[in-house]
């Protein structure tokens, strides 16, 4: 039995109304990056629908759902219509692209979309931070696509819950159901996280390649460097009144020429800054 149907992929955007700015320059990073992926994009609000969103990214399919400001309603509430089965793209809006292997991720993309075991649960294409050390790999059984990209079996799937991944609908509600019902700071939930114990079947997969470099929008609520300067090249303004920490925060590279490519460019915007301050 097919357990996707409609083959439809939902982005879900975890954000709020106060970090609307973060979503704008995630979708236009996405627009440019990774445009034919077809993604509905979910996006949550409080008081105040972003339409202006809709209309600078009219190509983009994008969904408005109100939701509660409380992050464990606001996840339920964004998903509460899909079957567990379904898959969807976990996109949260502290973290964008900044370059990506386009070719590879859609291939990863349309193995998701066609695949019906119930117990593949996850599979991200970010081989970063823990992901990338032996101790996050179980050898045990690997997965190719199309000869040419190898997805390893991972031993967790709460290590790097955060980062942008395909993910099956109840291993998110599972996570956010698991969450008390009062407010708690955001840094606690990792704490929650590693307490959850999903069931022994569920498989959860990393490509054995870095497909993907990603920023980072803000680090304990404080914007980064890196979106000030993503935001300039997007040509977004600073509607919401961000104040900018003069941390660059970059996730990933994908070859050595643009590790140093990358990091040159944000050494030398640092460097800017400082002449100029």
């Amino acid at each position: 039995m097919d357990i996707n149907p409609t083959k439809k992929i939902y982005a879900i955007v975890l954000s709020f109304d106060e970090n609307h700015l973060f979503v704008d320059n995630l979708l236009f990073k996405m627009q440019k990056l990774w445009a034919n992926s077809d993604f509905t994009y979910r996006i949550p609000y409080n008081k105040k629908k972003p339409i202006y969103l809709k209309k600078k990214y009219h190509d983009l399919d994008i969904e408005f759902i109100k939701t509660h400001s409380q992050i464990k309603k606001t996840v339920l509430t964004l998903i509460n219509d899909l079957n567990d089965d379904h898959w969807v793209y976990w996109c949260i809006d502290d973290k964008f692209p900044v370059a990506l292997k386009r070719n590879k991720v859609q291939k990863i993309l349309s193995f998701v979309k066609n695949i019906n075991n119930t117990n593949f649960c996850g599979v991200t294409f970010s081989r970063t931070r823990f992901l990338k050390n032996k101790e996050a790999i179980d050898n045990s059984k690997t997965i190719n696509i199309d000869n040419n990209i190898k997805l390893l079996k991972r031993n967790s799937c709460t290590r790097q819950f955060w980062m942008h991944q395909f993910l099956k609908v109840k291993i998110i509600r599972k996570v956010f159901e698991s969450f008390p019902n009062h407010d708690f700071q955001a840094k606690k939930m990792d704490s929650y996280i590693k307490n959850i114990n999903f069931n022994q079947n569920y498989e959860f997969y990393v490509t054995k390649k870095n497909y993907v470099v990603y920023c980072e929008s803000a680090r304990r609520g404080i914007a980064s460097r890196s979106l000030q300067r993503s935001l300039k090249e997007s040509g977004i303004l600073n509607y919401s009144n961000k104040k900018f920490s003069n941390k660059d925060i970059i996730i990933g590279y994908l070859n050595t020429y643009d590790f140093y490519k990358i990091s040159t460019k944000y050494m030398l915007g640092i460097l800017k800054n400082k002449i100029n301050l």
